[in-house]
């Protein structure tokens, strides 16, 4: 997969940048990071379960908060699952603020834990109700992650397909500036690139003649 390095080196040789002084590699860089995220925004358009992940949350006895996955993309959380080697269940999410008080006084037990996002200081929050009584690492959070955001020159494009879009994402807004017109309609070839991003995106979607109806009870959504 390509780097930002490698990147910026296509941006630059495609348009022959090399020696130019109008734009340098830290605009060049701003550019695939925005293309990075309109990639994502097409991505998350036609499948949003392309950027599926999951991690674990361990558990401290006492404690009802716990921040949030490293890289979560606004917020969404698929599910949740309690896994102590001898129960599983799905954490389900306190549905009304008003339910709370009903959730701490009726279920008493680690097996009916709940829980919401709840935004503590700067940082959003998953609040357990009640407060979990045990420890260690029990619980998966299925979430929806973002796309790397290439800030230093070895920084991976996670979203492979996507290299020739962001690619020519940036060559545009490079033309744009040199042209004088920032606020230009994307390019034919941009469009060209997008069309075929969502091409290839699409075939990772199961085609319901070939598959199975997935189970969508497995997810959760929470914004």
């Amino acid at each position: 997969m390509a780097t930002l390095s490698e990147i910026r080196d296509a941006v630059k040789d495609d348009l022959d940048l090399e020696d130019e002084d109008f734009i340098d590699n830290d605009e060049i860089d701003r550019h695939i990071r925005r293309g990075v995220k309109s990639a994502q925004k097409i991505a998350l358009g036609l499948n949003e379960d392309y950027f599926l992940a999951k991690a674990t949350i361990t558990l401290v006895g006492g404690t009802a908060e716990y921040s949030l996955p490293a890289g979560i993309y606004a917020h969404k959380v698929r599910k949740l699952l309690w896994d102590d080697g001898s129960e599983s269940y799905v954490i389900t999410r306190v549905k009304n603020l008003e339910n709370t008080a009903s959730v701490m006084n009726t279920f008493q037990s680690d097996r009916d834990l709940k829980y919401l996002i709840v935004t503590t200081g700067a940082e959003p929050k998953i609040t357990f109700y009640p407060t979990p009584s045990q420890a260690g690492p029990v619980v998966t959070i299925w979430f929806l992650r973002t796309a790397a955001s290439l800030e230093a020159n070895s920084d991976v494009l996670d979203v492979p397909e996507a290299y020739d879009y962001v690619v020519q994402f940036a060559k545009d807004a490079c033309l744009n500036k040199e042209r004088g017109t920032p606020d230009a309609q994307p390019s034919a070839a941009l469009k060209e690139e997008q069309t075929l991003l969502e091409a290839d995106l699409m075939n990772r979607v199961p085609d319901d003649d070939n598959f199975a109806q997935p189970d969508m009870s497995f997810y959760e959504e929470c914004n």
